[in-house]
């Protein structure tokens, strides 16, 4: 492999800090100039004082930024022709990751999103279980007590990419039932029918089950995963840089879990108006 690209994080927050940490991060940028100092200390890094000389100085930029920025500080990068991770969900909305994915392939660099959850070892391991099978259903539960906003957008994009890479087909909206701190989406991906329930508890909770022609698997997706899944996925944006084969998702992929994210949203709240009159 050739020598690891210069990386800068963008958005010193708890993301922020991790990736600054599992790729060695040169320099580190956010608003907050004392969080940036404090993320940049700790993972031997230069805390930057503007989002420009973030991007001038690196080969790959991580952004790690809120959502909201996402879009702003993804796109300024790779107009400047820098390969980008942006975490997921890769933007607010499917246009603005549309429009990501139509700038990256206009300049000619790589557009990658942190869907770290592809390197669970559970994860893996459905993946190579499920390599030669046909996958008949999948369904994932996932909860969280601090997530705030929209729940199909900040927890489902997830699952929606899990159902994805491991039915080896994108995954297509169907329906979507429940409220704004409950909902259960249904997928078809391939020959496999799909239901991602996401909702705000306080009890965590991150499980998948699937079933094949010949066999059920069940695993909870908190269990410890060694090695860590940010720190595979940094190896991944690297090779797939090089050009090596990778798992990492692509701008494509996070386009894709973004739109049916905001078809189930879009379908609840048509729901909650139509009963409401």
């Amino acid at each position: 492999m050739k020598s690891a690209p210069r990386v800068v994080v963008v958005g010193a927050g708890k993301m922020g800090a991790h990736h600054a940490r599992v790729f060695g991060a040169r320099g580190v940028f956010d608003v907050d100039a004392e969080a940036a100092e404090r993320v940049a200390r700790a993972s031997g890094a230069s805390a930057l004082r503007s989002i420009d000389e973030a991007i001038e100085r690196a080969e790959l930029v991580v952004v790690a930024s809120p959502t909201a920025l996402h879009f702003d500080h993804a796109r300024r990068a790779l107009e400047a022709r820098r390969h980008v991770l942006v975490e997921k969900p890769i933007a607010s909305t499917s246009r603005e990751a549309r429009a990501l994915c139509e700038i990256a392939r206009a300049n000619g660099v790589r557009l990658f999103v942190g869907h770290s959850e592809r390197f669970n070892a559970a994860v893996r391991a459905l993946r190579e279980a499920c390599a030669r099978e046909t996958i008949m259903s999948i369904a994932t539960h996932r909860s969280a007590a601090a997530e705030s906003g929209d729940v199909c957008l900040n927890l489902g994009v997830h699952d929606i990419d899990l159902v994805a890479l491991l039915a080896r087909a994108p995954a297509a909206f169907e329906s979507a039932n429940g409220d704004l701190d409950d909902v259960e989406i249904a997928l078809v991906a391939g020959a496999a029918r799909a239901t991602v329930r996401v909702s705000r508890s306080a009890q965590k909770v991150r499980s998948i089950r699937v079933q094949t022609t010949r066999d059920r698997f069940e695993a909870n997706l908190l269990e410890p995963s060694v090695p860590e899944p940010l720190a595979l996925q940094a190896i991944a944006v690297q090779g797939a840089i090089e050009g090596l084969e990778s798992a990492v998702a692509t701008g494509e992929d996070g386009l894709r879990a973004v739109a049916v994210a905001e078809a189930a949203s879009a379908r609840i709240t048509e729901s909650r108006i139509f009963a409401a009159e």
